[in-house]
């Protein structure tokens, strides 16, 4: 349910390209002979990335190559090509969409922000906005048409807008939330922050956690619907600058 639910705000950025694709950042050549001799790629992954081959002591690749930095994947396109030309990699300086001391990394086309230390990933573009992660912990999220605050401790609340214009001005506007799920009779045991053992899956019915939060738009809308998970409107809220959202309802229709 929390996947299929976030299906209409995301169909609304696919369908209109409200996130415009970033460009290539990085392209790595890999000469075909090289490769059937298993000379491996002229630049390698800097982490495999997997867990469990971190647990065998197989996380760090023994290549001599230069790396492609996992950050990359975050900033644009890292493209790989298989022919006769010689291997080589052409990879950018970081500096300009890595920060590290705040910990943050904007994509090349600056419509999303990944804020891996307060643990948000963000969407900045001018008609999508929002904002998934550990909201409670990080505080009230800054975009460039609204802000975000919540008690939710994981979730995600994204706006977009529906007629094409920026959501500063946009006079109809998706408002959509998402929280965590689980199983009835989910269970868990061991430290809070640390690593938990699975006693019980549960069962049917799956549980959605309440959501909670406020999102401030720079603009006020004139008018508040909300609906339920089933597309049905429930009930109109106070309009306003400010839009309260309620503990059972993930969806609101915002008219200017």
């Amino acid at each position: 349910p929390a996947e299929l639910g976030q299906f209409p705000a995301a169909a609304v950025i696919f369908r209109k390209q409200l996130v415009r694709e970033a460009d290539v950042v990085a392209s790595v050549n890999v000469n075909l002979e090289d490769m059937f001799s298993l000379k491996g790629a002229p630049a390698r992954t800097n982490r495999l990335g997997d867990f469990v081959r971190a647990a065998e002591g197989r996380q760090e690749s023994k290549s001599t190559h230069p790396a492609v930095e996992n950050a990359l994947l975050a900033i644009g396109k890292v493209r790989y090509d298989y022919n006769e030309d010689p291997s080589r990699a052409q990879l950018p300086d970081l500096a300009r969409w890595l920060d590290s001391r705040e910990g943050v990394i904007t994509s090349a086309n600056g419509e999303t922000r990944w804020e891996y230390r307060r643990g948000i990933f963000a969407v900045t573009a001018p008609a999508a906005q929002g904002a998934t992660g550990f909201l409670k912990s990080a505080g009230t999220v800054e975009l460039p048409s609204m802000s975000i605050s919540s008690d939710m401790e994981f979730g995600s609340i994204i706006a977009v807008s529906l007629d094409d214009r920026p959501l500063s001005e946009s006079r109809r506007i998706l408002l959509q939330l998402a929280s965590e799920q689980r199983n009835t009779g989910w269970e868990v045991s061991g430290e809070t922050g640390g690593l938990k053992t699975i006693r019980s899956v549960g069962t049917m019915p799956i549980q959605y956690r309440e959501f909670s939060g406020t999102v401030r738009f720079a603009q006020p809308v004139a008018s508040v619907r909300a609906f339920d998970f089933n597309g049905r409107e429930v009930k109109k809220l106070p309009a306003g600058q400010a839009v309260q959202l309620d503990r059972a309802l993930p969806y609101y229709l915002l008219e200017r």
